[in-house]
């Protein structure tokens, strides 16, 4: 792989969001910590009860892009100590803190998928949160050499379900395309977390991407 970005060493260690459908809210809560700059984590869990809040979201049901675009400008993140994440939980007397303390704010540009544009983001070392269609291509990635591998999907009737992760990366293998994703399935997926997907999946499988900018 000739690797031309690579910025997944400025994150902290992969989350796992065990069975919940809160994979939307950690991938942008990964690209909100590193716009702000931030060492200490925010709360996932407080993303994910104002993402839903805000469009009358279903408990239980996964975020959208809309919800995360409404949600963080309005509401924002505070710590993670705060409000820590449960990767089991039935939504009794669950409701966020009364007095989060400080949070963090910001705007949102979301957009249909365009893999153009997040190559032109990750340039800038922008990194880009990508929502598209999994199968078990994507859950069950190859390893070739040093690198965890996702190639196109195979077969359309192997399509699972509705995924978000957060492009970290870009680089080529012969001429081909292939974007860094850091993933919250816990370390175990991939290569600590990371996978490499070719441009043929995501011209199959995404969907929309978006992008976060801090707000003062």
């Amino acid at each position: 792989m000739d690797v031309e970005v690579d910025i997944s060493d400025k994150f902290g260690e992969v989350n796992d969001q065990g069975r919940r459908l809160t994979c939307l809210a950690f991938a942008a809560t990964a690209a909100h910590e590193y716009c702000q700059r931030l060492v200490q984590p925010l709360s996932v869990e407080w993303l994910y009860y104002h993402g839903i809040l805000v469009n009358q979201s279903i408990l239980g049901d996964p975020l959208s892009v809309k919800d995360i675009a409404l949600a963080l400008p309005k509401y924002g993140q505070p710590y993670e100590r705060v409000w820590p994440y449960e990767k089991h939980t039935n939504f009794r007397d669950w409701n966020p803190p009364p007095y989060p303390g400080k949070r963090y704010y910001a705007r949102c540009e979301y957009k249909l998928f365009d893999i153009k544009q997040i190559v032109t983001a990750l340039k800038s070392e922008h990194p880009v949160i990508i929502t598209f269609w999994i199968d078990n291509v994507f859950v069950y990635p190859k390893t070739i050499g040093n690198y965890s591998v996702v190639e196109r999907r195979r077969d359309e009737k192997n399509k699972l379900n509705f995924h978000a992760v957060l492009a970290v990366g870009y680089g080529y293998t012969e001429s081909r395309l292939y974007l860094k994703v850091r993933n919250s399935w816990s370390r175990h997926w991939g290569m600590e977390g990371y996978g490499w997907v070719s441009e043929e999946f995501w011209t199959e499988s995404g969907v929309a991407i978006l992008q976060l900018y801090p707000l003062k």
